[in-house]
C-alpha cells in the first residue's frame, strides 16, 4: 500500500520548482536531484543525476525555461547519482567544480570525472 501511495505522489508531484526566477530545483528524476542556476550567459547545473537519461530529461526540461547553454557543472561530492549523468552536457561545458567535503574519501583518479 505504502509504495502505491509512493507512486502516486511521484506521478502527482511535479518535477522542478522555480525557487526564484534564475533557481530552478528539479526533484523525481530516478532517486538523485538537482539545481540549476541560470545566469547572464549561461547555466550552472549542480549535480547531474544518473544515468545519463536522467539527465537528458533534466535538460529537456530546463529548456523551458532558458535557451541558454550549460557551461558550468558543480559535483557535491563523487557518488555517481551525483556525476553520472555529466555526458549530457559535454557539448557545452566549460567547467567542472569538484567540491570535496572535509574528511571526505580522497579521489583515487580524476578519469571518472572527466567527461
Amino acid at each position: 500500500m505504502s509504495e502505491q501511495l509512493l507512486i502516486k505522489h511521484t506521478q502527482e508531484t511535479l518535477k522542478n520548482i522555480s525557487m526564484k526566477s534564475m533557481i530552478i530545483f528539479f526533484y523525481s528524476y530516478g532517486h538523485s536531484n538537482a539545481t540549476a542556476i541560470i545566469g547572464y550567459s549561461s547555466v550552472i547545473i549542480i549535480d547531474t543525476l544518473d544515468p545519463n537519461e536522467y539527465s537528458q530529461d533534466l535538460l529537456n526540461d530546463l529548456k523551458k525555461y532558458t535557451d541558454k547553454p550549460v557551461k558550468t557543472l558543480i559535483y557535491t561530492h563523487g557518488h555517481s547519482d551525483h556525476r553520472g549523468g555529466a555526458g549530457t552536457f559535454r557539448d557545452t561545458v566549460k567547467e567542472v567544480i569538484i567540491y570535496q567535503p572535509p574528511n571526505y574519501c580522497v579521489i583515487s583518479s580524476m578519469s571518472s570525472f572527466i567527461l
